[in-house]
């Protein structure tokens, strides 16, 4: 199977890996992880909100390509939306910024940030 080459690059080459740490008490940092128990890919999104929106996004993990490239394109896409936009993404606004549809087995790696993101908002 081919990639979409920004997916390839993104998991080569994230810019929305790791941690996001409180730089005041008055922060407010939600954090939530997802594991795929079928092919062991495991994430841990973090995400900080300011006035109902993200101001920041980030996340750790390990996982195949479409896993961890899908994570770091939508950490870029919900920086700045408002909370309420983001929990009512749905899987095939993924597709949407993966670039193709994966088959149902890789859709489960490929909505993994996702499914993190909605049990943090």
């Amino acid at each position: 199977m081919l990639y979409a080459e920004k997916l390839f690059q993104r998991y080569k080459k994230p810019l929305f890996r790791g941690k996001i740490t409180k730089s005041n008490k008055n922060e407010k940092i939600k954090v939530a992880t997802e594991e795929n128990i079928v092919c062991g890919d495991k994430i841990k999104v973090y995400v900080k909100l300011e006035k109902n929106k993200i101001k920041e996004a980030k996340f750790e993990g390990s996982g195949c390509v479409i896993s961890m490239g899908s994570a770091d394109l939508l950490m870029e896409r919900i920086i700045g939306k408002n909370v309420e936009k983001v929990k009512n993404m749905r899987d095939k606004e993924i597709v949407k910024i993966i670039g193709f549809t994966p088959d149902p087995a890789r859709m489960h790696c490929a909505t993994l940030a996702l499914r993190a993101l909605r049990k943090i908002l």
